[in-house]
């Protein structure tokens, strides 16, 4: 199963779990934003979703983020018989991911689940239930984060106002929120997350200003506004 953890300067977080944990949450999110061109106003989304794919499977083959982890497995005896050549330990990946991409992820599922829930094969169908999971551990290490009261003013975000409500969102913003949280101290990272969080779900007047800006320097130099860059973070050379 996967699982999260906060790295160790609140750069960003852990996600961990087997390799076929990660298959399956790839495959899931890939197949949920359906091909280019299958909702329109989401092109830019849904890059936004490879590019957190992409970057997980080629993560996956980066032996320095491989951890064993203890699987329970103890020695065992019994009628006469000794189990000594079950391995104890498990093969985790344990990969690094900015905030505000997982939120990002977390919350615009929400609108991919719902616009292809008509490709369902049923109503237990494993796709949408493998990334409602995913929401729910992403939830889970959000509230212990931020803590219960804090969480509880964000929960009703978590359920969209209505689907369509990252329709043509200007994902530069996330580039910029990822920036502006990085420059918080070390120590003031875990407060910033509420806020981080709640901007990516609410669309205040500072993601109303970035886009105005946006909006501008494309009519300025005569480019489409997805060609604009506002911020530009190298998690490469994150200190993690």
């Amino acid at each position: 199963m996967i699982c999260l953890e906060n790295t160790p300067k609140n750069t960003g977080v852990y996600i961990s779990g087997d390799i076929n944990d990660f298959t399956l949450l790839l495959a899931s999110l890939q197949l949920i934003i359906g091909e280019n061109g299958d909702y329109v106003g989401y092109e830019q989304v849904r890059i936004r979703f490879l590019e957190f794919c992409s970057g997980i499977a080629e993560s996956l083959h980066d032996e320095r983020k491989v951890v064993f982890v203890d699987n329970g497995l103890k020695e065992v005896h019994g009628q006469g018989m000794t189990l000594t050549a079950v391995q104890d330990k498990n093969v985790y990946h344990k990969i690094p991911v900015l905030w505000s991409e997982l939120l990002f992820i977390g919350y615009v599922a929400n609108d991919f689940i719902e616009m292809n829930a008509k490709n369902n094969k049923h109503y237990w169908d494993i796709v949408p239930a493998t990334i409602r999971l995913f929401q729910g551990v992403i939830a889970e290490h959000l509230e212990k984060t931020i803590g219960e009261h804090k969480f509880r003013l964000l929960k009703s975000s978590l359920t969209p106002k209505f689907i369509g409500y990252y329709q043509n969102y200007m994902v530069q913003y996330i580039d910029q929120l990822a920036l502006d949280y990085l420059k918080n101290e070390i120590e003031d990272r875990d407060d910033a997350v509420s806020i981080l969080a709640r901007r990516i779900a609410i669309k205040d007047s500072n993601y109303i200003k970035t886009k105005k800006g946006i909006e501008k320097l494309a009519k300025q130099y005569k480019i489409s506004v997805d060609d604009v860059e506002v911020a530009v973070v190298d998690t490469q050379k994150l200190d993690w």
